[in-house]
């Protein structure tokens, strides 16, 4: 008999995948580089001395990085699968649209799948765990 996927794991995991990437993000917007994972892995045109990109590339690490805390801590709380599975819907529709654009290199659909891949595990993990908080 298969066990059950729990979401409460996926939302865990995918918090600790969040916080991680809004630490390379961060890195990335100070000029340390990380190559595969960084935005200039996204991004044809990643130039870490245009103000506007660093600054943008600052506010969606501070993105994920509350947004990871938010999965880590409140995974089992009711309600978080709606957000969790609505939310990832939404993105995994724009990283495979922007995996898609031309400006971007073919590391970017290492992203789309990854994000891809959590919203299905989202969508089938058992969330009978729930507590209230």
């Amino acid at each position: 008999m298969p066990s059950k996927l729990s979401f409460e794991l996926v939302c865990k995991l995918h918090g600790l995948c969040a916080i991680f990437f809004g630490a390379v993000f961060t890195f990335a917007s100070f000029g340390l580089s990380l190559p595969v994972l960084g935005p200039e892995a996204l991004l044809a045109g990643w130039d870490v001395s245009n103000p506007a990109l660093v600054y943008m590339t600052r506010f969606c690490a501070g993105v994920m990085f509350g947004v990871g805390a938010m999965e880590f801590f409140y995974a089992s709380s009711e309600g978080m699968k709606k957000i969790f599975v609505g939310y990832h819907a939404i993105l995994a529709a724009l990283t495979l649209l922007s995996s898609a654009a031309a400006a971007t290199w073919g590391l970017s659909w290492l992203y789309a799948g990854l994000v891809t891949m959590f919203l299905i595990g989202g969508v089938i993990g058992d969330d009978s765990d729930y507590t209230a908080v």
